[in-house]
């Protein structure tokens, strides 16, 4: 049996998301997520260490903000992943960390209602 490397189980979740670089910007949706990374469908190549900014709807017209960097790229390689990138989470606010915990636990649905989560759209 194989180990994971990951500290945090992956949650999926299908969560609006825009990432941006320098040169892109795009819409699109997660497949999954936890409170360290994120698994973000594209057809998009982005080349691994990339820095981008992220942006996550967390209910409509409210958004969490934060900045990532491409850990991996699957170009089909991994065939029980849609093509797109993982990205690991760089410098993530406390309050931020605890509002994708909460978003990733089993009460996730409950995450529009949290009081952290509100504070932080309300930064928007």
């Amino acid at each position: 049996m194989q180990r994971s490397l990951r500290k945090h189980e992956r949650y999926l979740k299908r969560l609006s998301i825009r990432w941006r670089n320098e040169h892109l910007e795009f819409d699109g949706i997660t497949r999954d997520i936890c409170p360290e990374g994120v698994f973000i469908v594209s057809g998009q190549s982005v080349p691994p260490r990339t820095i981008v900014e992220l942006e996550v709807e967390t209910k409509p017209d409210h958004c969490v903000r934060f900045d990532g960097q491409v850990a991996w790229v699957n170009h089909g390689q991994v065939t029980h992943y849609p093509p797109g990138f993982g990205v690991r989470f760089l410098d993530l606010p406390e309050e931020v960390h605890h509002c994708l915990s909460i978003m990733c636990s089993e009460e996730g649905e409950d995450a529009a209602d949290c009081e952290t989560c509100a504070r932080i759209r309300s930064k928007r």
